[in-house]
């Protein structure tokens, strides 16, 4: 600033009362309020003199009002806005969430090489795992079947405490356990979230309760994306809530913090949560209670079905699952009828039509909606009511072959009495039996449904899951060896 500048800034400053107290700072002196309104008196006149505070700088850091010395509590606020609905369903859900760590069984000890390695190689015996749970009952804690399959040992820690247990329910199809707790009658109850059954609506929200990467219960939010899913053999619900792992087993609960599903798998390229993730809808977790604690039988499927052809879908103008075989013959199906609906709800995987059909309660019915030859019958499916019965054992699930091998879309299953006893079959054969053939391989191999697979590549097939890793194995060979049966004439092919 130049000295014209400073002049001129000063005379400014005593017209306005002000004066320059630094370079580019002024301020209003502090005993301008004591100067007599009457400045034609020199103070020299005055016969009081003047009081200490015209002559003293003050020292106001004590004065009330001033916040320049204030503690910093002075400043920060501390009264809590009301928690929103969210908020207190995950306040009421989170005792409940509980974390699930498992020995897993010996690792290879039935491998002569594996035991004999272990004489100069350092090989654990066992494996550990973790992963997330929930408490339904005091006693009972349900989580995915994957997070304690081969279980050796079991061990769930809620808050502090460490309690032992026991599986007491597992189901792979799907992907469901439930665990009966040691818990001393001397401690304690435990806390438990309640369960609520009732149709999710795509965009309700939801939140995720879990233990992801073992870093401790945490919560996360979304919304329902979209109602059932198949992966694999499972049906699930598809929710954008960050799943990671760790986290399957947790809880998944609604907005008035009640549980509604279990977070199970993810959608990613990466192993990270990319906001597609799954969890098992709460109708599985009633029926797996129903089973343990009830002592309740597992619901018979009546029906093979599998998804309608997206063709199918197009000219009739409708989802479904198309029937393959009849294993009620009480039921007014056959072979090519479309089924619409299944106690109500829409179907269009076959996964969910097993789902529904087997969680349903024995002694009970349901309405199936379905169509004869793809007509409609007065704009609306026809309706049959199904009465449950109980499963003896499993009733087969249709598999289609698929890969680069003369079998391709073939459909078999598992042999059972009910499909022995239909089909005329001896009943005490097992095995795996051909459920569907296309016109082609039908031409062409001279397969038909009934027929049952002995023998594939000079491997003996008692199951699905062996014919698929023979068929698997040899995928890429030009020819395939078979041998069937078919009334009790066995047949071998050369298949090329």
């Amino acid at each position: 600033m130049s000295k014209l500048e400073k002049v001129l800034l000063s005379c400014f400053a005593v017209a306005s009362g002000l004066y320059v107290c630094a370079e580019g700072q002024t301020e209003a002196p502090q005993n301008q309020s004591n100067q007599p309104s009457n400045q034609s008196n020199p103070p020299s006149n005055q016969s009081n003199p003047p009081s200490s505070q015209s002559n003293q700088p003050v020292d106001q850091s004590n004065q009330p009002g001033n916040q320049n010395n204030q503690p910093v509590d002075y400043f920060i606020q501390k009264d809590r806005p009301p928690l929103g609905r969210m908020a207190v369903a995950a306040q009421k859900a989170l005792p409940s969430v509980v974390s699930i760590y498992v020995t897993y069984n010996d690792v290879g000890s039935e491998h002569p090489f594996l035991e004999m390695l272990r004489r100069f190689v350092a090989i654990p015996r066992s494996t550990a795992g973790r992963g997330s749970g929930v408490l339904v009952s005091p006693k009972h804690v349900v989580t995915c079947a994957h997070v304690v399959n081969g279980a050796k040992q079991v061990e769930v820690v809620t808050g502090a405490r460490k309690v032992k247990a026991q599986v007491a329910f597992l189901d792979k199809s799907l992907d469901l356990a439930v665990l009966m707790l040691d818990v001393p009658r001397s401690e304690a109850p435990l806390p438990y979230i309640h369960i609520a059954e009732y149709p999710l609506q795509v965009g309700e929200e939801l939140l995720v309760i879990g233990n992801p990467f073992g870093i401790g219960v945490s919560v996360t939010q979304g919304i329902l994306s979209a109602g059932c899913r198949a992966i694999g053999e499972h049906v699930v619900y598809q929710t954008d809530a960050s799943i990671n792992p760790g986290n399957s087993g947790g809880a998944v609960i609604d907005a008035n913090g009640r549980l509604v599903g279990l977070p199970n798998a993810i959608l990613s390229e990466t192993g990270a949560s990319h906001g597609v993730g799954f969890f098992l809808p709460v109708r599985s977790i009633v029926y797996a209670l129903n089973r343990v604690i009830h002592g309740a039988k597992k619901a018979r499927t009546p029906l093979v079905v599998t998804a309608v052809d997206p063709s199918l879908q197009n000219y009739l103008r409708t989802g479904g699952c198309e029937v393959v075989f009849v294993l009620d013959k009480s039921l007014p199906l056959s072979k090519g009828d479309i089924i619409i609906s299944v106690d109500g709800n829409p179907v269009s995987l076959e996964q969910e039509f097993n789902y529904r059909c087997s969680t349903m309660s024995v002694g009970t019915k349901y309405p199936i909606g379905y169509m004869k030859s793809g007509e409609l019958v007065n704009g609306s499916p026809r309706i049959y009511e199904v009465w449950v019965t109980a499963q003896e054992q499993d009733d087969p699930g249709i598999k289609i072959l698929e890969g680069k091998h003369p079998l391709n879309g073939l459909g078999v299953a598992q042999l059972t009495p009910d499909i022995a006893g239909t089909l005329g079959v001896d009943p005490t054969k097992t095995g795996v039996i051909v459920m569907s053939v296309l016109p082609p391989l039908e031409a062409q191999l001279g397969l038909a449904e009934g027929d049952i697979i002995l023998v594939v590549d000079n491997t003996a097939i008692t199951d699905v899951s062996a014919l698929v890793e023979v068929v698997k194995a040899g995928q890429n060979n030009r020819s395939i060896s078979l041998v069937t049966e078919r009334k009790g004439q066995v047949r071998t092919y050369q298949i090329y």
